[in-house]
């Protein structure tokens, strides 16, 4: 390409560009132009009523548009103007040829035939997309609340310009807390697979109900029923209780999960055209949620054992089940429907009563509350040599000591065996090991 094309070509580019920040300005004048005449009209409004109905009356009826009214010389849309058309004098765009975007979107607004837009409508759809840029909400309101004084029917919330929905469906009040349903056919259209389906031709459902304290300060907590496929690994959400403790109306908390289940057990569930029959196997729960959802004794009574009727014994301030080779006889899921014993029962589960479950055989015992944070860590503490007698006046102060400098340890005999010693035996498996006054923070995974 020659020298001069390519001086040519440079030139046509910085004018475009030129062309191009000119039109951004003169946008942006007149904008700035159109809400100081709004204000200033506001003003004189809100300053002399009469006057300006006066000046209203005397006005004619049909006058020009501020579109189509010519701006003043000294104002800065024509000094603008007349620099876009110096500059574009030495472009291929001359004037009085084809017209600039710029034109273009100016003529669309200032038509006669199309409707004006209100400036409150044109603030609160330029507001809503500025506001979805990222920019916080409390700044999104502060300007609101700013704009509300020369607008006041624009809203001051950000809420109403987002138009946020209100997302407070399916919540249901359980005593003084909330409860929230989204069930078991939603959770299958999202996770349910043609793999899945043909390595088990069937749809099998684990269920899962367990507390979750939120915060150390207040004694709010989770109540969520969770289900997992069966061979997988990744439990859903069923629905989901929040407050002061355990629910305090079971009939309430369970009952749209029983009706689902009985719906499906009843009709299946059709996926691509193909119907699929749907079974509960296992509920999956610890003591206290095994106690609350069957109906039944908590841990601490000594007919609690759910496998077997025996009847314990308090030995060392604690209830100790002897002899259970021998004295207990084994709990089925008929003895249970029948109340043989009828200490263990404080009523009747829903269920056991709506959706036929069997309250023993299907009901599996937690190992990690009964194994590792049960026997093996009171075998652990008794191997490290946890003191099991009353202490001496000299042990009682320096464990008194240790507790205000923050630490916590159980009562161990002195020169009893440091748990760090034991560091060089312990397979690599073990993601770590703790010292002695850290044991009785162990959690049950690492026992």
């Amino acid at each position: 390409m020659p020298r001069d094309d390519l001086k040519l070509l440079g030139k046509r580019t910085i004018n475009a560009r030129n062309r191009q920040s000119l039109e951004k300005r003169i946008r942006v004048e007149t904008v700035r132009a159109r809400l100081e005449e709004v204000h200033n009209l506001s003003e004189t409004a809100g300053s002399s009523p009469s006057r300006s109905s006066s000046t209203s009356s005397a006005m004619p009826p049909s006058s020009p548009s501020p579109c189509n009214s010519p701006p003043p010389q000294g104002s800065p849309a024509s000094s603008h103007s007349s620099e876009v058309r110096s500059t574009s004098d030495n472009s291929e765009v001359v004037d009085g040829g084809e017209p600039s975007e710029h034109e273009g979107e100016l003529g669309e607004a200032c038509n006669p035939a199309q409707p004006a837009i209100d400036d409150v409508t044109y603030l609160t759809n330029f507001l809503s997309k500025w506001a979805q840029r990222g920019v916080s909400f409390k700044k999104v309101d502060e300007l609101l609340a700013g704009l509300n004084v020369l607008f006041p029917q624009l809203t001051k919330c950000h809420k109403v310009l987002l138009k946020c929905p209100i997302q407070d469906e399916g919540f249901v009040n359980i005593g003084e807390g909330l409860f929230w349903y989204k069930g078991i056919v939603e959770n299958l259209r999202e996770r349910l697979t043609a793999e899945y389906l043909l390595a088990h031709d069937e749809i099998v459902v684990d269920i899962n109900i367990d507390g979750l304290d939120l915060f150390k300060s207040s004694q709010i907590s989770f109540w969520p029923i969770l289900g997992c496929l069966k061979g997988q690994r990744t439990p859903f959400i069923i629905a989901c209780y929040c407050g002061v403790g355990h629910p305090s109306d079971l009939e309430i908390f369970m009952q749209k999960f029983i009706q689902e289940s009985n719906n499906l057990q009843d009709n299946g569930f059709e996926f691509a055209n193909t119907p699929f029959s749907f079974k509960l196997d296992n509920f999956i729960l610890d003591a206290p949620a095994r106690a609350l959802v069957k109906c039944c004794t908590g841990h601490c009574s000594k007919v609690a054992c759910e496998k077997c009727t025996i009847v314990g014994v308090r030995k060392y301030n604690r209830t100790v089940f002897v002899g259970v080779d021998d004295e207990g006889e084994p709990r089925t899921d008929e003895s249970f429907a029948r109340r043989d014993q009828p200490g263990h029962h404080n009523g009747t589960s829903p269920l056991e009563r709506d959706l036929g479950i069997k309250m023993v055989s299907q009901f599996r015992l937690d190992e990690m509350h009964l194994v590792h944070g049960g026997v093996f860590k009171r075998w652990f503490f008794y191997l490290l040599g946890e003191l099991h007698r009353k202490e001496t006046a000299e042990e009682l102060d320096i464990r008194n000591q240790k507790q205000e400098a923050g630490s916590r340890q159980p009562r161990f005999r002195p020169n009893a065996i440091s748990i760090g010693g034991l560091a060089p035996f312990t397979m690599s498996i073990f993601s770590r090991v703790r010292n002695g006054e850290e044991c009785c923070c162990m959690m049950a995974s690492e026992f």
